[in-house]
């Protein structure tokens, strides 16, 4: 999530979809791990079921829960951005730093041995 949410919203509303999915136990009950990232703030739901084989079934309902949840509360899921500034590399930059020697077979160049 991002840094300008109310974590204690965000994990309120963790528990309460948890809590209200019938798969999910009350014994142990649904728990949230909440960490800083690095441009996030981290947030883990730990739910259980008492059968297995509708473990994979509960996670993805749980999971369309919380998107519903979250649309209604208006808690927002950011995007991971990434700034990149493309690096200018044209033919005098590569004649630079290979001081412009061709290679005997006239195939490229050759960097200078130091």
């Amino acid at each position: 999530m991002s840094y300008g949410c109310d974590p204690r919203k965000v994990r309120a509303t963790l528990l309460k979809v948890a809590q209200a999915n019938p798969d999910v136990t009350t014994t142990p009950a649904p728990s949230v791990d909440f960490d800083f990232g690095a441009d996030t703030l981290n947030f883990k739901l730990y739910a259980f079921v008492d059968d297995l084989n509708k473990g994979g079934s509960t996670s993805t309902d749980l999971r369309f829960a919380i998107l519903d949840a979250f649309n209604e509360a208006g808690i927002a899921i950011p995007f991971r951005q990434t700034d990149a500034t493309p690096a200018k590399y044209g033919l005098v930059a590569l004649m630079s730093r290979t001081r412009g020697r061709r290679r005997s077979d006239g195939e490229g160049m050759v960097k200078n041995e130091r």
